[in-house]
């Protein structure tokens, strides 16, 4: 069983990282840029806006809503200190794929769904109610569902991959199977070196310069 969730464990990072490589080859303009392992797993930057992204795979799990409550809870946070500093406002993804029970979810969401299923828990036999907690207010809580989007219908591990091949060949005209074997080696390659750099190394990268 350990030696199973290990083997879903790497799946994921892969997949975060093949995620990576996605969003950089569809940037426009050379102002826009991404960071990875920033904020959260991928930070997209444009003139306009700056997302920070939580990118989950779960090929064998089922969709609840306490998958994802945690990582909406460190959004909120974030969220929460980006007012409290007077920072620049933050879109926040979380992009996920499941095996099943997407139906769960009805979008949009506001904020009485946001604190029953997301933001109230119980930990160590302890009920927690996190808006409370953190002193959130209903205007904040709808402020902040205005700047999330939820996704849980991300693609599959491989159509993922199918996806990179086919940008890689429209974006340097090459074949098949230098896109597989050299374009995508070399990309992951350069993604993985990012995403273990400390936080004063992070780059951020344009699509031309990847």
């Amino acid at each position: 069983m350990k030696e199973r969730t290990a083997i879903d464990t790497i799946k994921g990072y892969f997949y975060q990282f093949d995620f990576a490589i996605v969003k950089l080859l569809e940037l426009g303009r050379d102002t826009e840029t991404i960071v990875i392992e920033g904020i959260e797993d991928i930070d997209i930057n444009t003139a306009t806006e700056e997302t920070a992204i939580q990118c989950k795979y779960h090929s064998k799990v089922e969709y609840n809503h306490s998958v994802i409550a945690k990582p909406i809870r460190l959004m909120i946070d974030h969220y929460k200190d980006v007012l409290s500093g007077a920072k620049k406002r933050i879109n926040y993804k979380l992009y996920g794929h499941f095996q099943s029970g997407q139906a769960k979810l009805k979008l949009p969401i506001d904020s009485t769904f946001l604190k029953d299923h997301f933001l109230t828990y119980t930990e160590n036999k302890v009920k927690h109610y996190h808006h409370v907690e953190h002193n959130l207010t209903d205007i904040e809580l709808d402020d902040f569902i205005s700047l999330l989007e939820i996704n849980i219908n991300a693609l599959e591990y491989q159509s993922q991959v199918a996806k990179i091949s086919s940008l890689l060949i429209n974006q340097f005209g090459c074949k098949e199977f230098e896109a597989e074997h050299f374009f995508y080696n070399n990309a992951l390659k350069v993604i993985k070196e990012l995403s273990i750099e400390d936080d004063a190394k992070k780059e951020k990268l344009v699509n031309q310069n990847f």
